[in-house]
């Protein structure tokens, strides 16, 4: 019998450390999907990756890893609804999640936080903050789905313990 591979979702997957994470779970043998916004926030005062950096890193992965073992999904992290789609894609697309990383992030980019203007703030924390609630969210069930996989009766010590969340 052989061993189920093992599924992983990055946010923030377009460049990075989202970018490296994804390279380094197809290169160990996962199947990763590479989720971004892929494009500019209007209230940040610099660019942010594009659909073309998040599809560089997918073919980069699927060159080392081979074809199929790597997705892109866009999505906003700062909304459930939207990470709840990337998250019912990576079980249609692999059949489970095994881990989901969340790597989005954005910064005040050198001014202090008293000086940086409310819409930026409030960005700021809806990636940083926000964006790994609403991952934790939308992954969690499936998560637990792919856990509650194991055969045998029930127990306490068989009970799957609920994952945390990871941030980069």
């Amino acid at each position: 019998m052989s061993t189920p591979v093992r599924v992983d979702l990055v946010a923030g997957a377009a460049r990075g450390i989202g970018a490296a994470t994804v390279l380094e779970l197809a290169t160990a043998g996962w199947s990763v999907v590479a989720v971004d916004l892929a494009r500019d926030d209007p209230t940040l005062p610099y660019a942010l990756a594009t659909s073309s950096d998040l599809a560089a890193v997918v073919a980069e992965a699927e060159r080392a890893a081979g074809a199929g073992t790597c997705r892109s999904f866009v999505a906003e992290v700062g909304s459930l609804d939207e990470l709840a789609r990337a998250v019912a894609f990576t079980e249609r697309t692999f059949g489970g999640l095994d881990a989901a990383i969340a790597c989005a992030g954005v910064i005040g980019r050198g001014a202090a936080h008293w000086e940086l203007p409310v819409e930026h703030e409030r960005t700021v924390l809806e990636v940083n903050l926000q964006g790994v609630l609403n991952l934790a969210r939308a992954a969690v069930p499936a998560l637990l789905r792919r856990r509650n996989r194991a055969p045998g009766g029930s127990s306490p010590s068989r009970r799957p313990r609920p994952p945390a969340a990871c941030r980069c």
